[in-house]
């Protein structure tokens, strides 16, 4: 029973793996509006909460086999069971399945929490605009009041200078005033100082603590940080499992930023270097998109319809934005 002993630490680790997915849904889950928690992302929770449940039961399996052959009264040289055998193997076949779909659920929370952080600066500055714009209505109808009381016609004149200067100044005193006060190289030179500062990833930092630095730094949309980052975990892991995963998210800092061209590039070298990765239908789907902006229609069919070939069990919302694009484009 070898091979069971060295199996069942493969599966306490594997465990480990699909309990980080599932807390991260439950905790990203917990920060979303009630909108946003569509049937997708429950399905995502329920997803992992099923395989969560059956790495537990496989656990169990092979804890059990692995006990009954520790107490078992035979010598040394008794050989396991046929049955045994075929037991372990299946469940070495069930291991392999679920360590793929653990990195296939990873990718796609990271493509949530990535989207919803985005709708949430969206809804931010829609918020902040709008605060905005009812303050200046309250004091322009606050200062149309003040006047209304003013019946001399002398004092007329002095009035409206001075409600004139007291709208004046109160625009002047509002947000913008305190940036056009800095000199404006002064605030560029500064902002690119600080981004080289922080687009260094930290010395010594494991594989998982260098890419977690660099996706957090995606997730605040500071995306030309993001890219040194991201540029500077495959040079320095570059045979990391999570290598794939950083490739894909280099390419998307040039994507959201419409430099379609190096997007371009970065994604097919997603796609050639980590073929078998998760993130390998992303890569075609977000390629596709980018020679469609570039106006390269027979490229862009081209790599939407390998998609179809290469990947015919990527999750539906990849095959169904790349079938949007192909009817979009009339791909033949």
């Amino acid at each position: 029973m070898q091979q069971t002993v060295t199996f069942f630490p493969r599966v306490t680790r594997l465990l480990g793996l699909a309990m980080a997915p599932l807390v991260a849904v439950a905790l990203l889950a917990g920060t979303m509006p009630a909108w946003a928690q569509n049937r997708d992302m429950q399905s995502l929770i329920d997803q992992v909460g099923r395989m969560q449940q059956d790495l537990s039961d496989l656990q169990r399996t092979v804890y059990r086999g692995g006990g009954a052959a520790s107490g078992g009264s035979g010598g040394a040289g008794v050989q396991p069971a046929p049955a045994d055998n075929n037991q372990t193997v299946s469940n070495l076949y069930r291991l392999n399945d679920l360590e793929r779909q653990v990195a296939e659920l990873t990718g796609r929370i990271e493509e949530a929490q990535y989207g919803v952080q985005r709708l949430n600066d969206k809804l931010d500055k829609l918020s902040s605009d709008l605060e905005f714009r009812l303050t200046r209505l309250e004091q322009g109808a606050t200062s149309g009041a003040a006047a209304t009381p003013q019946t001399s016609s002398s004092a007329s004149p002095a009035t409206s200078q001075a409600t004139s200067q007291g709208s004046s100044q109160v625009n002047d005193d509002r947000g913008p005033k305190v940036l056009g006060t800095m000199p404006q190289n002064a605030t560029s030179s500064g902002a690119s100082a600080n981004r080289q500062q922080s687009a260094a990833l930290p010395s010594g930092a494991s594989a998982q603590e260098a890419y977690d630095v660099a996706f957090q730094t995606l997730v605040r949309q500071d995306f030309p940080t993001a890219e040194q980052q991201f540029r500077g975990f495959l040079t320095q892991h570059g045979n990391s499992p999570l290598a794939g995963n950083a490739q894909y998210w280099l390419a998307e800092t040039h994507y959201v930023r419409g430099q379609y061209e190096q997007a371009a590039v970065a994604f097919a070298e997603g796609f050639e270097k980590y073929p078998k990765n998760a993130k390998a239908p992303d890569n075609l789907l977000k390629l596709g998109l980018s020679l469609s902006a570039l106006k390269r229609k027979e490229d862009a069919c081209l790599a939407l319809g390998e998609l179809g070939k290469q990947y015919p069990n990527a999750a539906q919302n990849i095959k169904r934005r790349a079938l949007q694009e192909r009817q979009k484009l009339a791909c033949s």
